[in-house]
């Protein structure tokens, strides 16, 4: 990477050059420079193939449950979210989600289209899908997959990891995300952890777990931010009992702290870096470094 540092010096580092702001800077925030240019190991993707599967929400436990049954038999290479969603009744959306809730899974692979195959066929068995586009995809379209909107918007979000997805955790997000609520939208994300693959880097912003929760509500106005904080924490702590490890720091909630992603002895070396490259305190991340 190369970086400004809080002393103003450019600089163009890697994990020969300073490993340890190199292991800071992955997953540490934004508290130790500024990244005017990247460079990243690409990983060739012959033939990618994925799409979204869209159930009915009244589908909903038994499309959860053959998810959790696919995450554990796909091959690695096949990566599988699933979502409980809850459209609004905006002008802007098309008819055919607008005001209505949904069970989805998206699928993707960056190799053999064959290796989605067993997956496919555990989730269509689940239900009736109103939606399939499982089909070939442009590298470019890997992103518009989970139709995050390009525009900005203001959201609240929770997350939390865990190793199974179990029955009882099934029913636990569906009290709490399968019907229209504050909480607009309930991801889970099969992370498939894997030590092996990693860069060195702060542990918690490569979660030892196997699944996260990542769960979202718009805020249009400042009055919903206590209501919605509540819902939240409320989902949270009811997911506790299935808890694998600290929150990744990227979903860390705007009432959080670094505290609540690192522990003690990655703090400490977070600190001794920031102090050395950044001594008078001149860049404050998100989540300062406490």
């Amino acid at each position: 990477m190369e970086l400004v540092d809080g002393t103003g010096a450019r600089r163009w580092i890697d994990d020969s050059v300073d490993p340890d702001l190199m292991w800071a800077l992955r997953g540490g925030g934004g508290n130790f420079g500024v990244i005017t240019s990247a460079e990243v190991e690409l990983h060739e993707a012959p033939a990618i193939t994925g799409g979204r599967l869209m159930f009915p929400i009244e589908q909903s436990e038994a499309v959860l449950t053959a998810y959790a049954k696919a995450t554990q038999e796909a091959p690695e290479q096949v990566t599988l979210w699933a979502y409980l969603i809850h459209y609004p009744h905006a002008p802007a959306l098309p008819d055919d989600v607008r005001g209505k809730s949904f069970c989805m899974v998206d699928v993707m692979t960056p190799y053999d289209p064959e290796a989605l195959e067993g997956a496919l066929a555990t989730i269509r068995a689940a239900g009736t899908p109103v939606a399939d586009s499982i089909g070939p995809l442009q590298p470019s379209a890997v992103g518009e997959m989970n139709s995050v909107p390009a525009s900005p918007q203001a959201l609240s979000l929770i997350t939390s990891t865990f190793d199974e997805l179990t029955p009882d955790l099934i029913d636990t997000l569906l009290e709490h995300g399968g019907q229209p609520s504050l909480i607009f939208q309930l991801q889970i994300r099969h992370l498939r952890a894997a030590a092996e693959t990693r860069r060195p880097g702060v542990a918690a912003a490569d979660p030892a777990a196997q699944y996260m929760v990542l769960a979202a509500s718009i805020v249009p106005v400042p009055e919903l931010q206590q209501p919605v904080e509540n819902a939240l924490c409320a989902l949270q702590e009811a997911l506790s009992p299935w808890r694998a490890g600290r929150m990744p720091p990227t979903g860390l909630s705007a009432w959080n702290t670094a505290r609540d992603c690192y522990d003690e002895a990655d703090l400490t070396r977070l600190r001794e870096i920031k102090q050395r490259v950044d001594p008078h305190g001149t860049l404050v991340g998100n989540f300062p470094i406490p």
